[in-house]
Parts: C-alpha cells; structure tokens; sequence
C-alpha cells in the first residue's frame, strides 16, 4: 500500500490505472478510505467487475484496515449469503452494476444483518480535491489484506487469507524476474476479485508503472492495444491466447505471463514463429498467484517446463 503514496509524492502525473495518474489515484483512494473508515466492520466484502473505481475500492480498505473479501461475481446470491456468512462479513460494497444481485439481502429478512453500500459514482470521487493523509501506511506482514475463496479441485470452496508479508514478498521476487521499464504498461483483463487480477495491481504499485483496466475481455479492445504499443505487459489464459494470437500482427510486448490451465505445445510454437514473449506461469491463490515462471524465448530448449521458483520460493 505505501508503494500508492510513494507514487503519489514522487510521480504523480505518471500514469497509473487507465489515464489516471499516481495523484489520481492516491487522492481517490484517500476520499473513499474517509468514507470506510467509520466502518466498524474488520472485514468487508466486494462484489463487482474491473474498473477503476473497485481497484480505488480494494486499496481504500485495506487502506483502513479492513480485511477485504473479493467476492466472484459469478456466485448466486444464496451462495454469496453462504460466504458472507462463513466468513463473519456483514458489509457489501458493490458497484452499480451489481446491485440485483444483491436485492436477496435488501428484500430478505433473514439477511437483514447485511448492510450493502454501493459505489460512489467515479467522478464523484476525483472531483475530491482534499490530500489531507492521516492514514497509517505500516501494515504488519501477518496481518491479512485480502480473502480470495477457492474451490480447487474439491468442489467446495475455502477461504484463502492472503497476508502483507506474502504479497510483499510476491511482488519483490516478481520483480526480480520479470524487470521493469518506465515504459511499462500491463493489461488486466483477468478478473481484480481473483488472485490473477489483484498481483497485476500491486506488482505494478510496487513498479511504479501503470495498468489497463478492462471491464472484460474483449479481442478487438485488446489488439487495438497491442498493435498501438499502449500496452506491452499481458496475463492471459492460455483458451483466450490461442484465439487472440492468430489476429496479432504487430506487437511491442515484453511480457505474457501465461498460465492458469494446460498450455498446448502448438501455441507455444505459434507465439515462438511472432516472437510473442510467452512467460510459462504455475501459481495459486495461496501462494498469491505466480510461483513458478521462465521465458520460452529465451530458454526454447525448456519450452516443456513450467518454469523455475522465484526467489525465495520453494517447491
């Protein structure tokens, strides 16, 4: 989190999320953390697809300490009451778009304990000119920052805590493997609320670069990225590359981090022919995403691996 306000007092006109800036941000998640900070809830849950305004939401949050459940926005309503109810949370904050998913809890009064807030609307919440910052920035490494449900391959979902102290030490080790440019731009397509989504913002705080947000994926949006050089970082899956790469013409990706599920040989060969930097991946929400990765172009020999431990992982 304090890698927010770093931006923030050392570039802040450099772009952050979409074009927005690093100020933008930082004074936008100040104006909702004033708003959170009243809660009296420790832990709080978020319901909503990509956008600015849900990464302003997470980081505000957290921001005020608050442990935040990512809900998918895929669940039924019983099955979010279901979450809610395990894991203690009596707060929903929501985007507007998601409010009929919510009604369960507004009509029903066996879920009147639930309180859900919606969005502030964005240019609401940036037309907040106040940079008054009394938040305490320290957040001790156990302390839990997010809570991601998984079901793997049980069927029955269990609720991940992911601490400070693993995501700072994720985003540093990533770093390391990966590199940085002042150039750098990462798409998120992946969803914010699943552990893929959320290590593209903080990977990118920590860089001090900047991020593409899109509310889904959409192939056109994202060619005209990619052949615009407006972006040169990806997360995909290796179903959306296999469609996306035979319409890539030209490119000035650096990094496609690409994992998630099985990844043919055939696509590899394919990436190879465009020089499309295909960065193999294996990772899980309990390890906050990537553990494992290596770049097939520059190891083709290898391009059967799925890649060597970060620094400081073990396997």
């Amino acid at each position: 989190m304090e890698w927010l306000r770093y931006g923030a007092q050392h570039y802040p006109n450099r772009k952050c999320i979409n074009e927005y800036t690093y100020n933008d941000i930082y004074r936008g998640v100040l104006h909702v953390a004033r708003n959170l900070a009243p809660l009296e809830a420790s832990r709080v849950a978020i319901l909503s697809d990509n956008s600015v305004t849900m990464a302003m939401y997470v980081l505000a949050a957290m921001l005020v300490h608050k442990e935040v459940l990512l809900l998918n926005v895929h669940l039924k309503p019983k099955e979010i009451e279901n979450q809610l109810d395990q894991l203690g949370v009596t707060t929903v904050l929501h985007s507007k778009e998601r409010r009929n998913q919510l009604s369960h809890f507004v009509d029903s009064k066996a879920s009147n304990s639930i309180v859900t807030n919606e969005f502030e609307a964005l240019e609401d919440i940036l037309s907040d000119l106040a940079v008054e910052d009394s938040f305490d920035w320290v957040f001790v490494d156990t302390d839990i920052a997010a809570i991601m449900n998984t079901s793997a391959t049980t069927g029955q979902f269990k609720s991940v805590p992911l601490r400070w102290g693993q995501i700072k030490a994720h985003v540093q080790a990533s770093h390391e493997v990966l590199g940085k440019t002042e150039q750098d731009n990462w798409l998120m397509v992946l969803p914010l609320f699943h552990v893929s989504g959320l290590s593209i913002l903080m990977r990118s705080l920590y860089n001090g670069t900047a991020i593409t947000i899109l509310p889904k994926y959409d192939e056109a949006q994202v060619l005209k990225l990619i052949e615009s050089e407006q972006i040169n970082m990806m997360s995909l899956v290796p179903t959306i590359l296999t469609q996306l790469e035979p319409h890539i013409t030209h490119h000035a990706l650096r990094v496609i981090l690409l994992g998630g599920e099985f990844i043919p040989m055939a696509l590899i060969e394919a990436c190879e022919k465009k020089s499309l930097p295909i960065y193999k991946t294996y990772g899980m929400t309990e390890t906050f995403s990537q553990s494992v990765t290596f770049s097939v172009l520059e190891y083709p020999h290898k391009r059967e691996s799925v890649g060597k431990p970060l620094p400081g992982m073990q396997v």
